[in-house]
């Protein structure tokens, strides 16, 4: 099931105002996918876990790639799931905050 949320993002490694674009999901127990909009390309995340909780993967612009990590840590409240966490680009040294928030009445079309 896809639903549907919002991405919240900045960089750590310079001066970034916090940007915030739309987010689509599909969340299981041990796997996550997240699409956001970023022009001109959207963006891909593809995270695994071993625990449900900690998820560690790569993301990219918009296909993965090697060279672009993330690590989100998975938080919870009624309808409500967080994904927290870092994301970097080892070509380019940039890093920064990832909020991921999606609610499970808000329903993506297929």
């Amino acid at each position: 099931m896809r639903i549907k949320g919002k991405c919240l993002w900045w960089f750590t490694s310079q001066q970034s105002p916090v940007m915030e674009t739309p987010a689509e999901a599909v969340l299981g127990p041990n796997q996550i996918t997240i699409d956001w909009e970023q022009r001109p390309n959207n963006g891909h995340v593809k995270a695994e876990s071993r625990d449900g909780l900690a998820f560690e993967g790569l993301w990219g612009l918009p296909a993965l790639e090697d060279f672009r990590g993330v690590a989100l840590k998975k938080y919870q409240a009624g309808d409500e799931q967080l994904y927290f966490g870092q994301w970097w680009n080892k070509r380019s040294g940039e890093e920064g905050l990832w909020i991921f928030v999606f609610s499970a009445i808000a329903e993506a079309t297929p």
